[in-house]
C-alpha cells in the first residue's frame, strides 16, 4: 500500500493505478484468517476510492507450478466445472459465458443481498496447485465485503507466453 502510494504521488494528484495480483492478494477478506497483502491495506489507506475485482471461472485452465513437484515447473492445469456449493458453480447457474456483478449495486435487502453476504467456498488457484488435491484449494469468502465487483467467466484458457524461457528459471529450486 506504501509503494502504490508513492507511485501515485509521483505521477500527480489526478493519477490512477491498476494492480492486479491473485484474488486472495487483492481481496478486502481475510481467508483463514490471514491477512495476505494488499487489498486489505489498500481498502484501509484509500477507502471508497479503491474498487476491487475478484475473478472467478467455472471452467478452464491455468498456469500453475505442481507444489509437489517445483522442478516440473510451470505448465498448464485444466479444471472441470466447479463442484455444487460453490460461488463459481452458482454463478455458472446464470448461463452466462461473462458477467460482471457489482456488489455496491446490490439490493438494501433481500435474498439477493443475503446471498452475497454468505461466507461461500470459492476456488483459490494461484501460482501453485497440486492436481491430486483440488479439495485443497477452495477458500471461504463473504464476497460482497471480499470485492467491489464480481467478474465471472465461464470458461478460462492457461496464457498462451510470448517466451516459454521466462518459465524456465524457477526460484523453488534455488539451494
Amino acid at each position: 500500500a506504501e509503494n502504490i502510494q508513492w507511485m501515485l504521488d509521483q505521477e500527480g494528484e489526478s493519477s490512477k493505478a491498476i494492480i492486479s495480483a491473485h484474488n486472495c492478494h487483492v481481496s478486502n477478506a481475510a481467508p483463514k484468517d490471514n491477512i495476505n497483502m494488499h487489498g486489505y491495506y489498500l481498502r484501509r489507506r484509500f477507502g471508497n476510492q479503491l474498487k476491487i475485482f475478484g475473478m472467478f471461472f467455472n471452467q478452464g485452465g491455468f498456469k500453475a507450478m505442481d507444489v509437489n513437484t517445483p522442478s516440473k515447473g510451470i505448465y498448464n492445469v485444466y479444471l472441470d466445472e466447479a463442484p455444487p456449493g460453490t460461488l463459481e458453480h452458482a454463478l455458472a447457474s446464470a448461463n452466462h459465458s461473462i458477467a460482471a456483478f457489482n456488489m455496491q449495486e446490490l439490493p438494501k435487502d433481500g435474498p439477493v443481498r443475503e446471498w452475497f453476504y454468505t461466507k461461500r467456498p470459492s476456488r483459490h488457484s494461484g501460482a501453485g496447485y497440486n492436481e491430486e488435491r483440488p479439495e485443497d484449494y477452495f477458500w471461504s469468502y463473504i464476497p460482497a465485503e471480499a470485492y467491489d465487483v464480481l467478474v465471472y467467466f465461464d470458461r478460462t484458457q492457461p496464457v498462451v507466453s510470448v517466451n516459454d524461457a521466462v518459465y524456465e528459471y524457477n526460484w523453488m529450486l534455488d539451494k
